[in-house]
């Protein structure tokens, strides 16, 4: 049965109980109404366990037969090393401090596979998850058998899918990356630059929350 709780307001007990509910086979779902006011926050337990932001929109949701479809094939949606790689890179890089994240970010991938039909996720994927988590930054991999042209088509098509402000960061041994220039693309040739590309990102973050 559907109950409310003030998640704001509840007391860590409680939210660890859910919490631990949660990761055992409890049955329900989480969706979680912040309407807290000044010091109050969603308990850390809880809202680390919740994928993604959900705001109302005037789309409609797609046909429950498609719906139902995804629910019973997403988890064998099959998502390239790379990718995941990448992913996880970039949450280690940022200082994200739970594998909770990375790990939604690869679900919401393969949710957005399933939901179009398919078994295998792409960057069009990659880009639906990262517009549902408000990510900041989409990272790549292509390596050195990926050829020029296919790795510039699929930067720009997910250059025009992404939020102007989301920033695309590409690695790998890929030669189309050397010179290719796109509005928010940074090429990443070695892993080792992650840790530099993600110190000038907060670097422009705070000079833009500052402004």
């Amino acid at each position: 049965m559907p109950s409310e709780l003030l998640t704001e307001r509840i007391g860590a007990v409680l939210a660890a109980k859910v919490a631990a509910a949660l990761d055992g086979d409890a049955g329900f779902g989480l969706v979680l109404l912040d309407e807290g006011v000044d010091d109050e926050a969603l308990p850390p337990s809880l809202a680390e366990r919740v994928a993604l932001t959900v705001r109302p929109v005037a789309s409609a949701l797609p046909d429950p037969a498609r719906i139902e479809r995804a629910c019973a094939t997403w988890r064998d949606v099959r998502v390239a090393d790379e990718r995941i790689e990448a992913i996880a890179a970039v949450a280690q890089a940022l200082g994200v401090g739970s594998a909770r994240a990375t790990w939604q970010a690869l679900c919401v991938t393969r949710i957005a596979a399933a939901l179009d039909g398919r078994a295998e996720a792409t960057d069009d994927d990659v880009a639906r998850a990262a517009r549902a988590h408000g990510a900041d930054v989409v990272a790549l991999s292509f390596s050195s058998m990926f050829g020029a042209t296919p790795a510039q088509r699929e930067l720009r098509r997910l250059r025009s899918a992404l939020p102007e402000t989301t920033e695309i960061w590409a690695g790998g041994a890929c030669p189309g990356l050397t010179g290719f220039v796109l509005p928010g693309l940074r090429n990443l040739p070695q892993l080792a630059g992650v840790a530099d590309a993600v110190a000038a990102w907060s670097e422009r973050r705070a000079t833009s929350l500052s402004a």
